[in-house]
C-alpha cells in the first residue's frame, strides 16, 4: 500500500507542498516512505505555477530511512510524463522508467528496465484499477486506487495505492528492478490522474 499524507495547506487553500507518500506492507506495517526534494524557495515557486507539470525529484526510504530509489520526473512540457528511477546506492545507475503514452480517451503507460519494454498498461479513460501486462497481455502487476471516502477524495489529494505484485502474477515471478519501476509508476498516475490539480 502507498499512501499519500495529508497536505494542510493544500486543503485550506490549495498551496502545493512537497509531497509525502508511506508505503506500508499487507499487515499495515511501515515499511518505507517516498519524500520529494524540497529544494527552498524556488522550488516552492515551480511547484505553485506548474502543479502537476512540475519536474519532481523525489527519495525512496526504506523504515530506518536509508535511501534506497531515486525518482526523477521532468517536467512535463506537453501532454505526456516520464519518470525515471535510479539506485539510490550504486552511483545513481538507472534502473528503468516509465513513459505516459498518449491517448484521448485511454489511460497508459509502458514500463521499461534501461531500455527493454518490460510491461504496459491501457486503462480507461476513468480507470482506478491499473493491470500491468507482459508482451503477451499476461498480467504481471496491478495497481488499485482505493477509494477513502467523498471528503477526502474531493478535499485532499491523500489517495491510497494497493499495489500488487506476488498475488496479481500468474505469468512470472516480477524481479526487484521491475518492482521498483512498478512503484515509480503508481507515483506518476497519481499525479497525472488523482491530483486535485491535474483534472482528472
Amino acid at each position: 500500500m502507498i499512501g499519500r499524507q495529508l497536505e494542510m495547506l493544500n486543503v485550506l487553500v490549495g498551496f502545493e507542498q512537497a509531497n509525502k507518500y508511506a508505503i506500508k506492507n499487507a499487515a499495515g506495517q511501515n515499511v518505507g516512505f517516498i519524500v520529494e526534494d524540497d529544494a527552498g524557495f524556488a522550488s516552492l515557486l515551480v511547484r505553485q505555477l506548474l502543479r502537476t507539470r512540475r519536474p519532481f525529484a523525489a527519495t525512496v526510504l526504506d523504515a530506518n530511512g536509508t535511501p534506497l530509489l531515486r525518482l526523477e520526473r521532468p517536467i512535463k512540457w506537453f501532454l505526456n510524463s516520464t519518470i525515471r528511477i535510479y539506485d539510490a546506492q550504486e552511483s545513481g545507475a538507472l534502473i528503468g522508467e516509465v513513459k505516459q503514452v498518449w491517448h484521448p480517451i485511454r489511460r497508459k503507460y509502458d514500463l521499461f528496465l534501461k531500455n527493454r519494454q518490460f510491461g504496459i498498461i491501457d486503462g480507461g479513460f476513468w480507470a482506478w484499477d491499473f493491470v500491468i501486462a507482459d508482451e503477451q497481455g499476461g498480467t504481471l502487476s496491478a495497481i488499485n486506487r482505493n477509494f477513502v471516502g467523498f471528503a477526502r477524495e474531493i478535499f485532499t489529494d491523500t489517495g491510497v495505492y494497493a499495489v500488487q505484485m506476488d498475488s496479481a502474477s500468474p505469468v512470472r515471478p516480477v524481479s526487484l528492478d521491475e518492482r521498483a519501476v512498478v512503484l515509480a509508476c503508481a507515483i506518476t498516475i497519481d499525479i497525472d490522474y488523482f491530483s486535485r490539480h491535474s483534472g482528472g
